[in-house]
Order: structure tokens, then C-alpha cells, then sequence
């Protein structure tokens, strides 16, 4: 076959260029102006109108990334369009007005000028809109747009900086760009670089606080605490760079080089023959997310040979909050292995005593800032605590102790261990060690000792219910929602509820009128199942009663309710029932999601050209959905794979020897295999596809099934292949200036962009390619998307693009910046070149790249 000319190649990569441009037009998942035809729209637009005053709005989903983890990908996307829809459909009437996405759970709006007031309404709508079990809340950014000369990426980058002053905020969600907020972040980038280099360089180190019996003022434990010694600054205090860390995720780091150093100080006071008292590390919620926190404590007290006992886990409230199922689980974990674990942060605002009725915990640590008022109630609910916690047998530690008022306080409530400035700040190692070698004031005594100051903690539940001993707030927080029901034929009356009852049931405010029939405000549906279970209930056991979920529906909104119901005793023709009632609508949302997974990740497949099957690899049997075989025109399932595939037609012959390859390593016992093959499907189009096999073991660790993913890679390809060639298709006119920039000089690499919005990559010669680290073509495409931009380090691009718009066909330049490698590391360089018209006719710059 003849090859093809030059002008046909010319022809071929202009249509592939056309192609590319309008994928890049729009997102693929929302179908919303993507990024960069959101800012070229917004151009135009503010080029058109001078005089109309307008804003950009950012908006941010918050908490999306557990969407993701509990509900996974698929229902994440499902939110993702929901959210994009309604926010296009809210300014769909919006004269002059366009949304776009800028990537993850991150939207953006270009309309004429909004209030704050506007804009919040405008997110209270979009949410609203959003389905009822996403239940999403979001966040918003404004720029109010003054220089029209700005860059609009600028506009929308200013628009996210006000954003994330609100982000993590419970007392706003939307907020203006102020000056002073670009500032704030360079000096947090700045800070989160000195934190990257004192992990590198060991300058985080633990501090410890003693925790202290208030009778004796003895020490009894400590809290290891994380602190940065910066080598000009000093300390540095924990709030300047905690709460960062804790954002960007680096704070996994910062806790396990704190528990390390624990350990290892530890293990040197028992070498050194000093006997230390227990010390607790802190864990985050972002460690359970982030590690298998357990086998990393585990790994480190047996690697410097120290006993569990002596390194105690304190786990804050908020976290069991957030993410309750793993943290429990991480708890337990902890506590079958042999670790204390303290509850920390108790009573900051999270949830109610309640929730210890699910929570596995050894010790808690009260905050005392429930005492941060001096009037009678705030110190009525400490006392509950403390009182509750004791009777749940359950030691209490008062932590942020200052004064000796709060000690008295203490002492009073029953409260006998404490922490806090008013017995110790604070202090290094060393000086800690110093105390612990003195011995004069530490009592060291084992755990049960520590807390069993009260005797026997041993009581009759009935004892409780008498008036002197326990409040109704108390009974509350040990029953939770409980009622009495009149059961009188074919209706369920309420005869009285305690307050987290009306709370839990009467949550939409519609008022709880007194022996109200409960058949009414139940789903019509669940009726027949309320009243069933109460009838059963009046024959059941004592001792088990009758279990029944239902939904409770107010206006749109569902909530799904669990009752176990006992009988009581007979009045007349009624029965008097007693139940308790719990929320368990996230479990049951879970089960529906359950339920749907499939064929939401099946429709979620299908629209996002990834296809996944099966494949039995003992008999080699292939399965898949009925999109798959109609697809790829294939019988219903393929026996003896690969060669069935390769028998009905499905994969090229150029491809062959790879796809075979491809299963042969799954059948020897590989965990994972993946080639790229060409492939022909049922409507008789030729496409590249990109293959994973992934091996799945059963119960006895033997691989029996492994899932298969395919990715349609055609428009990599394609790219590919015309990055590749471009060499052999530029003009004459641009190969004389390529020419003059080797001119006298050593060729480390040449690259070319379109002088457009982000810059597309115009060609990148195979020296450019090695130096960034990149072996083939087609992964630079998969990883930059043919962005050059995409390969500068972020805090060049500023420079990057000053002036090289405005640049003319023959002018020249010269510029100093660095790459972001393959592997992440920096290609520091200077490039050279001059501003060229391309084969296409859109302008362009070729660059010839010295490594500095």
C-alpha cells in the first residue's frame, strides 16, 4: 500500500485536532462547559459587555469524597449529574449566563452581578433539587469581576479561594474574594512546603502533658502531642499548621512520625531503666480512612519492643461522628489487640451519650468546655456525664483543666483524673523523662487501678428511675426514644413519648397532638406492617418482643424508623405497648443502594464506554451483560477464552499474540495482566481497547475468578500516533526555525503548543518526551490529556503566560520554568523560541528546551 502523502496526513490531523477540540468543549460526565470552554466563553462575553457589572461563582459539594466511600463511584457520578443539572436548569432563565464544571465535585457560574443573599438561594434551590437520598449540601465562592482584563482562570481561582473559607465552615456557605485571601494562601503554601521538609528533615517531635489523679496531683499518663521545631521559628504552635494538615491529608504523616517517636522514646526510658506511665497518640478520622490503623500501631510497638499497655489510642468524638462503622471497627480492632482507647473530645458538640451504647471504648476524656459558662445548667450536664459515665463503667478524664475552681468542680462530681495547665503545660521529652526518673511524682499503678476509685461500679438498673437519683435528661440519654402505644383494634394510638421520641418522630415540626393515631403519619405502604407487628407483640416473648421497619413521611422528605414493640399489659379493649424507636434511615438508604449497585454500575458502564466482565478461570468461561454482547456482537457467553473471542471475530489479528498473552499470565497465577489490542465490534467499527484482567481469590486464598475492565483508548490512540509523526509533518517554513534554534547549540528536547487557552500541545520531539520520563506517547496523553500546561509546575504558570498570547508570528522569546516529571520530580529549564503560524493556520510557538 502507498503511503500516505503529506497533504492527506495534513488533512487527517486537522480533522483529529477538530475532534479533540470539541471533546474538550464539554465534560464528559455532566455534559457542562468544561474548564476551557467555560473561560473562552466568558471572554467573549465580557468582551461584548463593558458596561453590565458581573460575577463568577464557584460552587463546591461538601463531604463528596464520602459519597464516594460508602456509596461508591457510580452513586457519586449519579450526584454529580444531579447536582450539574439542577445547577444548569437554576440559570437556565439567567440572561447572559453560563455553568460549567472545573473538574471533581467542583461547578462554576458566569451571570450577571448576585447578592450574597441570591446566591445562597440559589444553593438552598440546586440542592433542593438534587435527589432526596444525596441530601447534599454545598458551599459557594463569588469573584465580583472589576478588571476584565484578568485571565478568567484567575476570575475562577479568586472565586475559589473565598470558597474555601467556607468549606469547613458551620456557620456560612458562601463568601466574597476579599484581597487579603490570595495572600493567606501563598503563606499556607509556604507553610505546607516547611512541613514537607520538617517530615523530611525530623523536626516533628512529640511533646507530652501529664495526665493527673486531682486528689494527689501525681501523674498517672501522658498525651504525646505533635509539635514543629522549626530551626529558625522555634516551636511552632500546633495551631498554625494542624488544622492544614488535616485539609491535605498530610496529617497521616504527621501522626504516624508521632506515634514512631513515641515508641522509640518509650523503649529509651526502659533501656535506660526509668519506668514510664502509659502514653495515648492521637488517631484522626483521615488515618482510619488513609491505613489500616491497627497493623501500623501493632507493626510499631512490636518493632521497639514495648507493651500495648503503655501506648493508649485517643480517637475524638467528631470522628465516630463522621464516619461511625470505620471507626468502630478500627476501635474494636485496636482493643482485641490489647490497646487502651480513650474517647476524646467527649461533649464537643457531636452527639448525645447515646451513641456509647454502639461504641466500644475503654476510657472517655471530657472536654471542658462544657464548663466554659459559669451558670447552674452547663455545669448540671457536666455532672451528667460524669455520672452517666460511670454507671456505663466507664473512667473519665477532664481534659483542659486551668483552674482550681474546676478542680473543686471535679473533685464534687466524682471526677478523679484530669488534664490540663493547671497541673502541667506541655513539655519535651526530655524534661518528661526527668519527671518520670524522679519518681516522687508519678503514681504508677495498671488501668483497673487507675479508675477503679469508687469501688464496685455494680447497681440496680431500677435504682435509676427514682427521681433523687437520675434526671429525665439522663433516662433520655440512656433509653433513647422510647413510648407507650394503645393498640385498640385497627388503630395504634400514641399514649406518651419522652422528648427523643417528639425529636426523632416529630422532626418535621408538625407538632405531636396528643394520642395520635401512628398509622396516619406512617408510609401507606408500611401500615399492614406497623399494625402486624403490634398485634404480635402482644403474644411475643417478654424478653424479645416485635421488630418491624417502617418509613415516616413529611412532605418530600422519607425517614426510615425501627420500633421493637413489647406488651405491657390489657386495659379494656386495648393493649398498652411499649417501644423503642431508633433512626436507621442511612442503613436502610445503604441496603437500597446495595440493591441498585448493579445496574447502576451496569447503565454507569455503559455511558462511560467502560465495559467490565467475568471470567471463571478454572473452566475459562467469560460472562458478561447483554450491552457487552451486543456490543461487541458476541454469543451470550464465551467458553474457552481467549480463543473464543479470537474464534467469533472480536479481536484483530495484529492483536492476537497480546490478547492471548493478556489471559495465558492470569491462568500461570498472576494477580494482574493488561495489553492493549485492536478490536472489532458488532457495528463494524475498528477501536483500541485497553485490557485488565484482575485476579479475585476465594476464602482459602486460591485465584477462581478474576474481573476483566475494558477502556476504549481509541482517541489516545489516535493521538498518539499523530504526536509521533508530527515531526514529519511541519511545514518547510516551521522546520527552518526548528532549524535555527539548534543552531550552535545541544539538543535536549523541543516542544511546540497552540497558542490558545491552556496551551494544546502542537508536537513534543522523542528527546522531550525521555527527559520528562515518559516512555511512549500514549502516556503523556493519558496523563496530561494533551494540555501542556498540565507539565508546568503550578507556580510558574503565572509567568508562563504573561505575554504569550499577545506574541506575533516571527517574535521571539525566552523563558525560565520548570516541569513536573512523570515521577514528580522537577526539570528545571530554559526555553528559547519563536512564535510560528501551524499547518492548520492557528498560531503557535516552537521552544527549544535546555536543562539548567
Amino acid at each position: 500500500m502507498d503511503a500516505p502523502s503529506l497533504k492527506a496526513l495534513e488533512h487527517e490531523n486537522a480533522e483529529l485536532r477538530e475532534r479533540l477540540n470539541d471533546a474538550r468543549r464539554y465534560d464528559g460526565l455532566t455534559g457542562l462547559l468544561s474548564k476551557g470552554a467555560f473561560c473562552d466563553v466568558v471572554s467573549t462575553a465580557l468582551d461584548r459587555s463593558s458596561s453590565e457589572r458581573h460575577v463568577i461563582v464557584c460552587f463546591d459539594i461538601r463531604r463528596f469524597k464520602l459519597v464516594n466511600d460508602l456509596h461508591g463511584l457510580e452513586e457519586g457520578d449519579e450526584l454529580l449529574r444531579s447536582f450539574a443539572g439542577a445547577l444548569k436548569h437554576r440559570f437556565a432563565d439567567v440572561a447572559g449566563s453560563f455553568v460549567g464544571r472545573l473538574g471533581g465535585d467542583l461547578f462554576v457560574v458566569f451571570a450577571p452581578a448576585m447578592t450574597i443573599g441570591e446566591v445562597q438561594r440559589a444553593l438552598d434551590d440546586v440542592c433542593s433539587a438534587c435527589p432526596e437520598r444525596f441530601d447534599p449540601t454545598a458551599v459557594a465562592g463569588i469573584y465580583r469581576i472589576e478588571d476584565r482584563g484578568l485571565p478568567v482562570a484567575l476570575m475562577c481561582d479568586r472565586a475559589m479561594m473565598a470558597l474555601r473559607t467556607v468549606k469547613e465552615s458551620y456557620f456560612g456557605r458562601v463568601a466574597e474574594y476579599e484581597p487579603g485571601l490570595r495572600d493567606a494562601l501563598v503563606e499556607e503554601r509556604a507553610l505546607l512546603d516547611g512541613i514537607e521538609v520538617a517530615l523530611d528533615e525530623d523536626q516533628i517531635e512529640p511533646f507530652f502533658q501529664p495526665k493527673c489523679n486531682i486528689r494527689t496531683g501525681k501523674i498517672v499518663g501522658a498525651e504525646a502531642l505533635a509539635r514543629w521545631r522549626h530551626p529558625e521559628r522555634g516551636i511552632v504552635p500546633p495551631a498554625e499548621f494542624v488544622p492544614l494538615l488535616e485539609r491535605n491529608g498530610f496529617i497521616r504523616a504527621l501522626d504516624v512520625r508521632v506515634w514512631e517517636r513515641t515508641a522509640a522514646w518509650i523503649a529509651q526510658l526502659v533501656a535506660q531503666g526509668i519506668e514510664p506511665v502509659p502514653v495515648s497518640v492521637n488517631v484522626s478520622r483521615a488515618d482510619v480512612d488513609g491505613m489500616d490503623v491497627c497493623a501500623t500501631l501493632t507493626g510499631i510497638v512490636e518493632r521497639y519492643g514495648i507493651d500495648r499497655s503503655l501506648m493508649e489510642v485517643e480517637i475524638t468524638e467528631s470522628a465516630y461522628a463522621d464516619r461511625r462503622d470505620s471507626i468502630i471497627e478500627a476501635s474494636d480492632e485496636l482493643m482485641a489487640e490489647g490497646f487502651v482507647v480513650l474517647m476524646d473530645d467527649f461533649g464537643s458538640g457531636y452527639s448525645s451519650l447515646n451513641m456509647l451504647r454502639d461504641i466500644n471504648v475503654n476510657v472517655l476524656k471530657i472536654d471542658m468546655r462544657f464548663l466554659d459558662r459559669t451558670d447552674r445548667r452547663s455545669r448540671d450536664i457536666m455532672e451528667s456525664v460524669v455520672h452517666m459515665a460511670r454507671w456505663l463503667d466507664l473512667p473519665v478524664i477532664a481534659e483542659g483543666v486551668e483552674t482550681d475552681e474546676q478542680v473543686r468542680f471535679l473533685l464534687d462530681v466524682g471526677c478523679v483524673f484530669a488534664q490540663g495547665f493547671r497541673f502541667y503545660r506541655p513539655m519535651d521529652a526530655a524534661s518528661f523523662a526527668a519527671l518520670l526518673a524522679e519518681g516522687d511524682n508519678v503514681e504508677r499503678v495498671t488501668l483497673s487501678e487507675r479508675f477503679d476509685t469508687e469501688g464496685s461500679s455494680v447497681f440496680d438498673f431500677k435504682d435509676l428511675l427514682h427521681e433523687d437519683v437520675i434526671s429525665d435528661r439522663m433516662l433520655t440519654n440512656i433509653l433513647g426514644a422510647v413510648a407507650l402505644f394503645s393498640l385498640d383494634g385497627a388503630s395504634l394510638r400514641v399514649l406518651r413519648g419522652n422528648p427523643a421520641y417528639r425529636d426523632l418522630v416529630e422532626w418535621d415540626g408538625e407538632g405531636g397532638t396528643a394520642r395520635a393515631d401512628v398509622l396516619d403519619r406512617v408510609h401507606e405502604d408500611d401500615r399492614p406492617l406497623l399494625l402486624d407487628a403490634a398485634r404480635r407483640a402482644r403474644t411475643a416473648h417478654d424478653d424479645e418482643g416485635v421488630e418491624v421497619t417502617v418509613r415516616r413521611t413529611a412532605g418530600s422528605r422519607t425517614k426510615w424508623l425501627e420500633l421493637r414493640l413489647f406488651h405491657l399489659y390489657a386495659s379494656g379493649d386495648a393493649d398498652v405497648l411499649y417501644g423503642g424507636v431508633s433512626d436507621v434511615t442511612e442503613r436502610m438508604e445503604d441496603v437500597e443502594a446495595l440493591r441498585m449497585s448493579e445496574r447502576r454500575f451496569e447503565i454507569a458502564m455503559e455511558a462511560s464506554g467502560l465495559v467490565v466482565f467475568e471470567l471463571d478461570i478454572p473452566t475459562r468461561t467469560a460472562r458478561y451483560s447483554a450491552y457487552v454482547q451486543n456490543a461487541f456482537g458476541l454469543d451470550a457467553t464465551v467458553a474457552n477464552a481467549p480463543e473464543g473471542f479470537i474464534e467469533q471475530g472480536s479481536v484483530d489479528e495484529v492483536s492476537v499474540g497480546d490478547f492471548r498473552a493478556l489471559y495465558e499470565r492470569i491462568f500461570r497465577g498472576d494477580s494482574r495482566s493488561s495489553t492493549v489490542v485492536r478490536a472489532h465490534m458488532a457495528d463494524g467499527s475498528t477501536v483500541w481497547n485497553r485490557i485488565t484482567l484482575i485476579a479475585v481469590e476465594n476464602e482459602r486464598g486460591k485465584a477462581t475468578k478474576a474481573v476483566g475492565l475494558v477502556e476504549n483508548i481509541t482517541r489516545e490512540k489516535e493521538m498518539e500516533l499523530s504526536l509521533s509523526q508530527r515531526g514529519l509533518v511541519l511545514s518547510e517554513a516551521n522546520q527552518r526555525v526548528l532549524a535555527r534554534l539548534l543552531e550552535g547549540t545541544v539538543t535536549f528536547g523541543a516542544i511546540g503548543r497552540y497558542l490558545e487557552r491552556d496551551f494544546p500541545l502542537y508536537f513534543l520531539t522523542a528527546e522531550m518526551l525521555a527527559l520528562l520520563g515518559y516512555g511512549t506517547y500514549s502516556e503523556l496523553i493519558e496523563a496530561t490529556g494533551g494540555i501542556a500546561h498540565v507539565l508546568a509546575r503550578v507556580d510558574d504558570l503565572e509567568e508562563l503566560e504573561r505575554g504569550m498570547l499577545e506574541l506575533k508570528v516571527g517574535e521571539g522569546y525566552r523563558i525560565r520554568y520548570s516541569f513536573v516529571c512523570k515521577d514528580g520530580s522537577l526539570l528545571p529549564v530554559e526555553e528559547r523560541g519563536f512564535a510560528v503560524e501551524a499547518e492548520d493556520g492557528r498560531p503557535a510557538i516552537i521552544g527549544l528546551c535546555m536543562v539548567l
